[in-house]
């Protein structure tokens, strides 16, 4: 059994018949942790659930008690589902601190102007299903998968800038977020000093991750191969 202070995912999309909920029930489980972050996207709304995905519900409602929620685009707080879901309130964002460091973590769609058309579930549906369609196409001439892999580095980099603009103006020393499905950390230093950036990842790419934080800080981003 591993232990850490705060364990911290994202997007899991329940509900996708490409969420890793199995996967993601297990590595929580082989942990000891004291709080669960999960920082958006929960389920994949008009999405059908199956039997692991009500499993890993049931594990969640068991340890509301540990659980923060923060909303994301697909579970917006306002909607009180999450409630009806866990047990538990959804929040905007989530801010705290460790050993003089001030952490925020948020899902991140504030910073991306696009994603009310992914907050419709028919559009996401056919968008997530071209996307796949694209990375099966394998042509000798043009390789679509490297182009969309390239295509995602650059949103991920510009999205985390968006963040160091956010964590700057409200005078945050580290920031995590979910909603791009890039694992990534980053260090953003000038002359006033240095943030951090993080993002979780998701629980429905090739590469699954997840974020601990122990009782001195040390934060380290982790990486699961699913295929």
């Amino acid at each position: 059994m591993n232990k850490t202070h705060i364990l911290i995912i994202s997007d899991i999309h329940l509900g996708s018949k490409i969420c890793n909920s199995v996967i993601l029930l297990e590595t929580l489980k082989g942990y000891f942790y004291e709080k669960l972050i999960i920082v958006g996207d929960l389920y994949e709304r008009g999405g059908v659930f199956t039997d692991e995905h009500f499993e890993f519900l049931r594990y969640l409602r068991e340890n509301r008690g540990k659980i923060i929620y923060i909303d994301g685009n697909h579970d917006p707080a306002g909607e009180g589902l999450i409630n009806g879901i866990i047990g538990i309130d959804a929040v905007k964002k989530y801010k705290w601190e460790i050993c003089g460091k001030k952490l925020c973590a948020i899902h991140g769609h504030q910073f991306d102007k696009l994603c009310f058309i992914f907050s419709e579930p028919l559009i996401d549906k056919i968008f997530m299903n071209f996307v796949w369609c694209l990375k099966m196409i394998n042509m000798h001439w043009f390789n679509i998968a490297k182009w969309l892999d390239d295509f995602h580095n650059n949103l991920s980099f510009r999205f985390a800038n968006k963040a160091k603009k956010y964590a700057k103006k409200h005078k945050i020393n580290i920031i995590i977020c979910g909603h791009i499905h890039k694992p990534l950390h980053l260090t953003f230093t000038d002359k006033n000093g240095s943030i951090e950036y993080f993002n979780c990842g998701s629980w429905v790419e090739d590469t699954c991750s997840f974020i601990t934080i122990d009782e001195n800080g040390k934060i380290k981003l982790h990486s699961i191969l699913v295929n």
